[in-house]
């Protein structure tokens, strides 16, 4: 569902199957990592299937800071309008990008015991899943690591960040960069 505050990625609807009579409603949202230098994951890909030759290196990986920078804009906006219509928003995703979120934020979510999610008040929450291989099939398979419940406030407080460095501390690494000619020059 697309509103002026984004897409909705799922709402999850309870209704009455005889009437269609909604009983209550939730946001679901699934947020998924991408990857910095795709072109390398390319490579390795025709790689594979033996298309081109091995690099002597591949240079992707994740991009958890992009990720979680759209993120946020999702979930203040999406909290907000859950919060006006007294309902949850319940955000999933992979325990490399919560961990990243909670290293990098001040985001302070409280842990959820899984058989009283219902009864939470807590307008958000973060379902955390570990990716866990399964090495005779070489499949993985998703298993729930924690359940996080959290509000709107400690939501915006995503926006400021989880330390700044000093003045000092900038003007020294300045400092060095300018004095090891780590630098360009304008005109």
């Amino acid at each position: 569902m697309v509103l002026s505050l984004g897409r909705l990625d799922y709402i999850l609807a309870n209704f009455e199957p005889n009437t269609n009579q909604l009983l209550d409603f939730c946001i679901l949202e699934t947020m998924a990592l991408s990857t910095t230098t795709t072109g390398h994951i390319i490579h390795s890909m025709f790689e594979v299937l033996g298309i081109t030759p091995p690099l002597s290196a591949y240079k992707y990986g994740l991009n958890l800071r992009q990720v979680v920078s759209r993120m946020i804009v999702q979930m203040v906006a999406k909290a907000y309008a859950a919060e006006l219509w007294d309902r949850r928003t319940i955000w999933v995703m992979q325990d490399i990008l919560y961990d990243y979120l909670m290293q990098t934020t001040r985001l302070d979510p409280v842990n959820v015991q899984s058989d009283i999610v219902a009864e939470s008040q807590h307008s958000i929450l973060f379902f955390v899943y570990e990716l866990l291989a399964q090495d005779k099939e070489r499949m993985f398979t998703l298993q729930l690591r924690a359940i996080k419940g959290g509000n709107r406030e400690q939501v915006e407080a995503v926006l400021r960040p989880q330390t700044v460095p000093s003045l000092a501390e900038i003007q020294h690494t300045l400092g060095q960069r300018i004095e090891a000619g780590r630098y360009v020059e304008l005109p």
